[in-house]
């Protein structure tokens, strides 16, 4: 009404122009000036684990009494323009764990006065403020997180001001509407406390913020990668130890790839001198990654990796194995030679003319009968080494001279051994064959 307005005209002109009076505290003497507070959360920005941080945006409401702008003649509330509050007593409230904070001015400031008739102030502000978080990451990324905020009175002491949250718990609103990346909130808790400083007590208010950290990120970015690198890893042993470069690449990716995963985590994380919960994870999956590279590194070496000497020494060896073993079988085919021969001779009467000479063996005396048999012992001793001498240049000799009389049983090309009949037969047409061997030197010895 045009009454009400000119009340509020004259009013407000009274008010500019004793502006400098109520710009003062609000009480010389007497009890203290009650201050409530709510804060409107509109978001939280960010959580950094490497500034240990976070940031928010708020709307931040002070409530007081000021009897000296209290007014009767109008029943009404007055909102005021902001560059009011300039001329007028505020409480000197701060926020005890800020960093950095900014007061928004788009499109002017965003800060807000209001009057009731018995002088109640309501004093509104929308601000952003990036405040300090300590954080624990033994746990991390399993851990959960108590940020805080604390708002406190810089000059007055609780003998000139006193704090309260208005509304009690719900002095707090907007938790409910938050969305974050990486965490959830999972309770708030408001405090009203008084904390002692050599120059007094002072009030100070904390809200609390309960998060934990969300656990899908890491499922994808870290968790899932390595379990896999760790398993392709173990390719490896699949793969044939002749194939080095095969190996070797993959167990240097394999170790590359783990390394990056590492420091990409270290980048997103404080330098803190205790060991985290992924950092023992992370190490575990590079270990058996490592591990992995060191099979191939330490069965390359103990099998194939002894040297040119000790490969000459080995090879030395079973060449003189084999040496050995062709002297013997030669010396043994030689003895079965000559026992066959021997044999020969006293069961066929046709070799007795070379074993014995007819005179020597006439004489019936029994030192007639020890010469003759002494006599056909030097001789068939000089008949068999004549025959193995033959029999070495001889073409059939070399088919027999590898497999001995007794017999052996061979592996077939398909994989089978031989019967045991199938083994006798040969050896009788190998012993033909020496018969054979043996008439044609017998022949060419008479003529």
């Amino acid at each position: 009404t045009c009454m009400d307005g000119s009340i509020f005209y004259v009013w407000f002109q009274r008010l500019l122009k004793g502006a400098h009076l109520y710009a003062g505290f609000p009480f010389s003497s007497g009890p203290p000036v009650v201050v409530g507070m709510s804060i409107n959360i509109a978001s939280i920005d960010s959580i950094s684990e490497v500034n240990m941080d976070y940031t928010i945006t708020m709307y931040f409401q002070q409530s007081w009494r000021d009897k000296r702008l209290a007014y009767g003649e109008l029943n009404l509330n007055l909102t005021l323009d902001n560059r009011v509050a300039d001329q007028l007593w505020l409480p000197d409230t701060y926020f005890l764990n800020d960093k950095k904070s900014f007061l928004h001015g788009v499109t002017v400031k965003n800060r807000m006065i209001r009057l009731h008739p018995d002088g109640t102030v309501l004093y509104g502000l929308r601000i952003t403020t990036t405040a300090a978080c300590m954080m624990d990451l033994r746990r991390y990324p399993l851990d959960e997180q108590n940020c805080t905020l604390e708002i406190e009175s810089y000059g007055y002491t609780t003998d000139d001001i006193v704090f309260f949250w208005e509304g009690g718990d719900n002095a707090v609103t907007g938790v409910d509407k938050l969305e974050l990346p990486q965490f959830s909130i999972v309770a708030t808790q408001l405090v009203s406390k008084e904390v002692i400083f050599t120059t007094g007590a002072y009030p100070r208010l904390s809200l609390s913020f309960r998060i934990k950290r969300n656990i899908g990120y890491f499922i994808l970015q870290t968790y899932m990668p390595s379990i896999l690198i760790t398993i392709l890893s173990w390719v490896s042993f699949w793969i044939n130890y002749d194939a080095s470069a095969a190996r070797v690449a993959l167990g240097v990716t394999t170790v590359l790839t783990m390394t990056t995963i590492n420091t990409h985590l270290r980048e997103t994380l404080p330098k803190i001198p205790y060991v985290k919960a992924i950092d023992v994870y992370l190490m575990g999956c590079f270990v058996f990654v490592f591990l992995a590279l060191l099979e191939y590194a330490f069965v390359n070496y103990v099998f194939f990796g002894r040297g040119p000497a000790q490969q000459k020494k080995l090879s030395e060896r079973l060449n003189k194995a084999n040496n050995e073993r062709t002297r013997y079988e030669e010396k043994r085919l030689r003895e079965q030679v000559c026992i066959f021969i021997c044999r020969l001779s006293l069961s066929l009467p046709f070799f007795s003319p070379l074993f014995c000479t007819p005179p020597l063996c006439v004489s019936q005396s029994s030192s007639t009968k020890q010469r003759c048999s002494a006599h056909k012992i030097l001789k068939n001793v000089l008949i068999c080494q004549y025959f193995y001498s033959r029999l070495m240049f001889s073409s059939f000799f070399f088919h027999i001279a590898r497999t001995p009389f007794p017999c052996r049983f061979k592996p077939t090309p398909s994989g089978h051994l031989h019967s045991e009949e199938i083994c006798i037969s040969r050896n009788k047409e190998k012993l033909g064959y020496i018969y054979l061997a043996i008439i044609s030197a017998v022949g060419q010895t008479s003529r």
